[in-house]
């Protein structure tokens, strides 16, 4: 009986997991900007705005599109169908933008934040990090997994491949981002996770 050997750790998938450590990073630093420091920070609204510019480049440009141009469709490829988990997280990317453009509305206003924006963001940033923690929650306990067992090695060496040319056009952009969302979680602080055990669950898949 020959050994059973495993397969090579994966550039795309183990880039993306470590991504998710600093969305989640800075989806902790959001909320606790929106309970503890929006209130009273007078630039508040410039403030969003980098959190803005994280979510939208690195989590939805970068993240997302590596998701959406390279795993997922090669999943689909390989026979996964396209309801059921990755469905699901497709829907969730598209729910996600549609919060951030709220958030972004939120930026363009003068002064400081109302005692009702303050409200206001609270509610969103709550909703945004359940829906961000989920989403993180089910690529890494079931997606990830799943590209591991359906995709070939010469596949994901072909994905390891594409992954660092779109490493390499993001270039020192793609790292001031990361530095960004490190840099807004070191200032204001990281409040725990709102979800526990029942994220990794998505309705409907």
């Amino acid at each position: 009986m020959e050994p059973v050997v495993d397969p090579p750790p994966s550039v795309l998938l183990g880039s993306l997991r470590r991504q998710h450590e600093t969305i989640l990073l800075a989806t902790g630093a959001l909320r606790s900007f929106a309970d503890r420091h929006a209130s009273r920070a007078p630039e508040a609204r410039k403030i969003l705005g980098y959190f803005v510019l994280f979510f939208r480049q690195f989590l939805d440009q970068w993240h997302h599109g590596i998701e959406e141009r390279l795993l997922f469709p090669a999943m689909v490829d390989a026979g996964v169908p396209e309801s059921g988990p990755m469905g699901c997280m497709l829907r969730e990317h598209d729910d996600g933008r549609l919060q951030l453009d709220a958030f972004a509305a939120m930026t363009s206003g003068v002064g400081p934040l109302s005692e009702r924006e303050v409200l206001v963001l609270r509610e969103l940033a709550g909703r945004y990090a359940q829906l961000l923690e989920h989403h993180v929650a089910v690529e890494n306990q079931t997606v990830f997994p799943l590209a591991r067992r359906v995709l070939l090695p010469e596949q994901l060496a072909a994905l390891d491949a594409s992954t660092d040319e779109v490493a390499a056009a993001w270039g020192q952009t793609g790292l001031d981002l990361q530095e960004l969302g490190e840099t807004l979680a070191g200032r204001f602080g990281v409040l725990p996770p709102l979800l526990g055990e029942e994220a990794a669950r998505c309705p409907g898949a």
